[in-house]
């Protein structure tokens, strides 16, 4: 189902400590199959809206984004670890929660 355009080892750790330069490969690496996980009621169809809002879009669009509905966008997330439980999906989920955090200046 996902469609991933290199093989990358992912260990259950590897999105901890700041280690930026892998969060940006597994962020880079991976289409998630965000239309299934709704088709299959994982996601709702808002919470579809959110990720395709946010996931592979600009740091000003990702910015803008988490300005205007960021607690709407933690729960979102939050959610998604709830509901899915595919590693890939959940080490992507945190990857993009890790980028989010940094890339937060308040």
């Amino acid at each position: 189902m996902i469609n991933s355009r290199s093989n990358l080892e992912l260990a259950p750790t590897h999105v901890t400590g700041g280690d930026g330069p892998r969060t940006d490969r597994i962020l880079a690496s991976f289409d998630m199959p965000w239309e299934t996980y709704m088709t299959a009621r994982l996601i709702t169809q808002r919470e579809l809206r959110l990720i395709r809002r946010y996931d592979k879009s600009s740091k000003d669009n990702q910015a803008r984004c988490l300005q205007e509905d960021g607690a709407e966008y933690a729960q979102m997330f939050l959610n998604v670890l709830r509901n899915v439980t595919k590693e890939d999906t959940v080490q992507y989920v945190l990857a993009l929660m890790e980028e989010m955090l940094s890339d937060d200046k308040s």
